[in-house]
Order: C-alpha cells, then sequence, then structure tokens
C-alpha cells in the first residue's frame, strides 16, 4: 500500500483512518477526471459528427445545402465547442491535492 497508509497504521493505529481516507480520495480524483474526460471526448465527438459533411459538400458541389441561419448554428457550435476545449486545457493535469501527497499520485494516475 502507499506509504502515507502504512506509516500511520504503524505509528498511530488509531489515525488510520485517515490513510485509508487520502486512498479513497486518490482513487476518486482519478476517476472523476476520467469520467470529465469521456464527457468531453463526447462532446467534441458529436459536434464533429454533426459538422463532418459541411465539408464534403463544399468540396464536392462547391456549395453549402443549408440556410444561413442554419451555418451560423454550426458555426456558433464549433465555436462553442472551441471555447470549451480551451478553458479546459487542465483536464489533464494532475490535481494540486497530489502537490501535498506525491506518494499518492501513483494511485491517481
Amino acid at each position: 500500500g502507499p506509504k502515507i497508509l502504512q506509516e500511520t497504521l504503524a505509528d498511530n493505529p488509531d489515525r488510520a483512518w485517515e490513510g485509508v481516507v487520502l486512498t479513497k480520495l486518490s482513487h476518486s480524483h482519478g476517476m472523476a477526471q476520467s469520467v470529465k474526460l469521456i464527457v468531453f471526448e463526447e462532446t467534441v465527438a458529436s459536434t464533429i459528427r454533426k459538422t463532418k459533411d459541411i465539408p464534403k459538400m463544399m468540396a464536392m458541389t462547391g456549395d453549402i445545402q443549408m440556410s444561413q441561419k442554419d451555418m451560423h448554428k454550426r458555426v456558433g457550435e464549433i465555436l462553442v465547442e472551441r471555447h470549451s476545449i480551451n478553458l479546459h486545457t487542465d483536464i489533464l493535469d494532475v490535481p494540486e491535492f497530489f502537490w501535498e501527497y506525491t506518494e499518492l499520485e501513483n494511485l491517481y494516475s
């Protein structure tokens, strides 16, 4: 097990729950980040699926078979996704929690 858990159990059995809680917290950080990444990937994939035919139409016909309003909606969706990507550039960063408990980082990753 993690060094912090071993030390807590050996040095102070009454505080053993701290090591258990920190271990669970480490796993929770990893699972939460995985879920966030899955949701993010699905959102981006959905936007790509909705817009992939537009460049194909343009390449084949030289025109886009949609109204200007629909085209503006699609551009807006893409810009929203782009903005979201820029806001979530830290999604793969290691949480600050592990700066203090570096020995637990292997449980997170």
